[in-house]
């Protein structure tokens, strides 16, 4: 099992902070790896003419005649988690299923893990202390996971609506609420899955949602009759992983620095110098 987490490459004190939680969760570092994502600062047209011509963006006019309204932000982020699943598969079978298993833990990084649990058991008439990981808790709950899974989300944000299927395991309601079934920080992407995932997410046309809200749309329910374009999503009813909402997401954190470079600019209209970047330490 690899567990890989989402950084910006810029993001020191995110990915300083996500490594203090693997060691508090006794995590080795060998068992994990960063997957540096895509920045919204870096896309330009240049970058979305090449997502167009490599068939990663509808081919349409929209996303050039409306790239000043575009939030390049989220669009970082659906491409972050897509094309890490991509890179998961392509080195699964490159690499002769080596290095990535059949299952993968994938973080963003603004989790907070737990500690490993401690349990006294009797073995040859002695106490043992076993510690249970987090990798030993996920394996516990894939084996209740009906087999028809492609997403094991072990994290969420706000409410669950759905039905229990086996112990701990949600089916969600395909029928979207707000602030229901929602967030992409902590989730088991299945690799035989990750070509179907691939044809639904890609490509994305102009009109795009949050990353999270797509992958929504297309669970599965009773009158699914078209596998190759819906989702089997399930939840732990109990997750594994919680959000840290003392961190602010990274489109809050563009917004912030986009409003205080404007107010440096009406302060300083004909500055040449460089344009300080607000950053708010983590």
């Amino acid at each position: 099992m690899k567990i890989i987490y989402i950084n910006l490459q810029h993001e020191t004190n995110r990915r300083n902070r996500l490594l203090r939680e693997f060691n508090k969760a006794d995590i080795k570092p060998n068992e994990y790896e960063q997957y540096a994502s895509l920045w919204g600062r870096n896309i330009g047209q240049k970058l979305i003419s090449l997502l167009i011509k490599n068939e990663k963006l509808v081919n349409s006019r929209l996303w050039l005649t409306n790239f000043n309204e575009l939030d390049k932000c989220k669009l970082a982020i659906y491409l972050s988690h897509v094309f890490l699943w991509e890179k998961i598969y392509n080195d699964y079978i490159g690499n002769d299923k080596t290095e990535y298993g059949w299952y993968n833990v994938i973080l963003e990084d603004d989790v907070i893990l737990s500690k490993p649990t401690k349990q006294l058991i009797n073995y040859n008439n002695k106490k043992t202390l076993i510690l249970t990981r987090l990798q030993d808790k996920i394996e516990n709950n894939l084996k209740n996971v009906p087999e028809d899974w492609d997403i094991l989300f072990i994290g969420r944000s706000k409410y669950l609506d759905g039905v229990k299927v086996a112990p701990n395991i949600i089916k969600p309601n395909p029928v979207h609420k707000s602030l229901t079934n929602h967030g992409m920080f902590a989730y088991i992407v299945k690799t035989s899955s990750i070509p179907k995932l691939l044809k639904i997410m890609l490509p994305v046309p102009p009109t795009y949602n949050h990353v999270d809200w797509k992958v929504r749309s297309h669970y599965t329910n009773a009158n699914t009759t078209d596998t190759s374009k819906s989702i089997n999503a399930y939840y732990l009813e109990k997750p594994l992983i919680t959000h840290n909402y003392k961190i602010p997401s990274i489109r809050e954190q563009e917004r912030i620095a986009n409003r205080y470079t404007n107010m440096y600019m009406k302060k300083n209209p004909s500055s040449s110098q460089t344009i300080p970047r607000y950053r708010r330490r983590i």
